[in-house]
């Protein structure tokens, strides 16, 4: 883990990520934690190109592109959400709010990635990485190297690229994702 900087201004944040271009993607970090635009930020760890594609529409991205809108409401009821998207046994509902996207996934019992989403991307697993917050009920979740591990509701949850879920038990399973929604049941 890589010790906190202080940058005094967004604009340094805005050249510090503009100047990654000239690097690989996979040097550049994959979390950056930030107070307030001028505040103190805090960068952890490294990521492959495709992890990093999901920290593209960050908060840490928008600010650095004055991507947010200052005026915007502060508060996106996800249940008026209007960029719902419906698969077979669930759907995921998505709202933009201050540069960044998050979603609602209901995954119904019986519901499976690879059966439901998986058509829809085009892909065998999905691809995308993962993070956000079990909300209610369980998910299985089998990485493409043949581990498993289950979600239950309270777990804060990280799913790297590469697997398939499964709805555990008689209850939907509800996650908030804050990582990859923008692009979830979207083909890559």
């Amino acid at each position: 883990m890589s010790e906190g900087i202080r940058l005094d201004r967004h604009t340094e944040i805005r050249d510090a990520i503009q100047s990654s271009r000239e690097r690989p993607l996979a040097d550049w970090v994959a979390v950056a934690i930030w107070d307030h635009p001028g505040g103190d930020v805090s960068v952890l760890g490294e990521a492959t190109p495709l992890q990093l594609k999901g920290y593209l529409h960050s908060g840490i991205w928008a600010i650095a592109h004055d991507a947010i809108a200052l005026d915007d409401p502060p508060i996106q009821d996800l249940d008026e959400a209007t960029d719902v998207r419906r698969f077979p046994g669930g759907r995921m509902d998505v709202v933009r709010i201050g540069g960044s996207v998050v979603g609602r996934g209901t995954f119904e019992p019986g519901f499976r990635w690879a059966d439901s989403v998986g058509p829809i991307v085009g892909t065998t697993s999905c691809l995308l990485p993962h993070a956000g917050y079990v909300i209610s009920g369980s998910m299985g979740i089998g990485m493409d190297d043949g581990s498993e591990f289950t979600l239950t509701a309270g777990d804060a949850i990280q799913i790297a690229p590469g697997h398939d879920a499964w709805t555990v038990g008689d209850e939907s399973c509800v996650v908030l994702e804050v990582l990859s929604a923008e692009r979830y049941g979207k083909k890559l």
